[in-house]
């Protein structure tokens, strides 16, 4: 059996070095930078520098993917970091990269009450087969933009939806993209542990028995009328 603080150092080992070399690249692409400061000049330069650009809020408020990441990881507690390491380790990087359930998260946080469930759900079974997550973030962002733009009232601040729909919808994307699995098919108990931390690090103003019914909901089996 592997010691608990040996996993703990590996897992936070591994998302410092991911994130590390995200910010490297930026300081040695000239092209980002180029992009940022023509940013706005058109739609889809717009779009590409706020990829580029992890330190970026756009739209109305929108959190840009990479700092969403990162504060996760400086806020949240050792486990989290250790479960998003041990489910990528359980299903494989191609499918279950720590960065794909950051991802499905992301989406859910900034994405719930104001794009549809269907596109973010979608989003994430596709990252599973593509494995183009810039392309995947950048539909995420242009929706949620283009649909605060066009209804000023709306806002990612989680007024408009609360966690545990947040959470319900991180779930099913998780289980899209990571685990290949649908709603109402069985999920493996050290999965669920694995993602309940998880979920539970990435929302914890989503209170222990809202989260125990997420779970058990999505183990029903779907009734087709």
């Amino acid at each position: 059996m592997r010691k608990a603080g040996g996993r703990e150092r590996e897992g936070r080992k591994v998302l410092k070095h991911a994130q590390r070399s995200e910010r490297e690249e930026e300081e040695t692409n000239p092209v980002g930078k180029l992009l940022k400061n023509a940013q706005g000049s058109l739609p889809v330069i717009g779009l590409l520098s706020r990829i580029f650009s992890p330190d970026e809020t756009f739209g109305k408020e929108v959190m840009a993917y990479q700092t969403y990441c990162r504060k996760l990881i400086d806020s949240t507690e050792r486990e989290w970091s250790v479960a998003l390491y041990e489910l990528e380790q359980r299903h494989g990087r191609n499918r279950a990269n720590v960065k794909y359930a950051q991802f499905c998260c992301w989406m859910a946080a900034i994405g719930v009450g104001i794009v549809p469930k269907k596109e973010i759900i979608t989003s994430a079974r596709r990252l599973r087969y593509s494995a183009d997550l810039e392309y995947e973030i950048g539909g995420i962002t242009t929706s949620v933009t283009e649909t605060m733009q066009k209804y000023k009232y709306i806002s990612t601040d989680g007024k408009n939806v609360g966690a545990p729909a947040r959470v319900a919808v991180a779930l099913e994307a998780i289980c899209e993209c990571c685990l290949g699995i649908k709603q109402g098919q069985e999920m493996e108990e050290e999965d669920a542990a694995l993602i309940r931390v998880i979920l539970g690090g990435a929302f914890p103003e989503c209170p222990e028995e809202k989260l125990d019914e997420i779970f058990l909901k999505r183990a029903q089996p779907v009734v087709n009328n």
